[in-house]
């Protein structure tokens, strides 16, 4: 399960989005495209940490909380979810009348970018010390 959703956010945040834009001539429509597929892929990693997590916590909240791993999972959820319902609506409120990026669009995309990056590290890293048997 782990190792799907880390490919996946991978897959769609280094893959597929930067193609998107090398392939299309619009940029708008890329960004449409990439934005319904970061939304997705925030979806797929809350109910990845859902199967994931939820045995863990059925033992005690308290001690899976604390245990490394479960960490790094919920701050993979956090970043995504902070990238998807906190930076993108501020995103999307930058754009102009006629739908062009106004001038806070890029501090706020580099803030979602960033946010995805560091999801993107978390589950790298958990999949690492799941592999590894850390």
């Amino acid at each position: 399960m782990l190792s799907l959703w880390v490919g996946s956010l991978w897959t769609v945040g280094y893959l597929v989005a930067p193609m998107l834009f090398a392939v299309l001539d619009d940029r708008r429509l890329a960004g449409e495209i990439a934005g319904h597929l970061f939304y997705a892929e925030t979806w797929l990693g809350l109910i990845c940490a859902a199967l994931i997590l939820l045995p863990e916590f059925i033992g005690g909240i308290r001690r899976a909380i604390l245990q490394p791993d479960n960490i790094l999972l919920i701050a993979c959820v956090v970043f995504l979810v902070g990238a998807e319902w906190g930076a993108r609506p501020l995103m999307d409120a930058a754009r102009t009348a006629d739908g062009s990026t106004g001038p806070d669009f890029a501090m706020w995309h580099g803030v979602a970018a960033g946010m995805y990056l560091l999801a993107s590290l978390c589950g790298l890293l958990a999949l690492w010390r799941s592999a590894s048997g850390r």
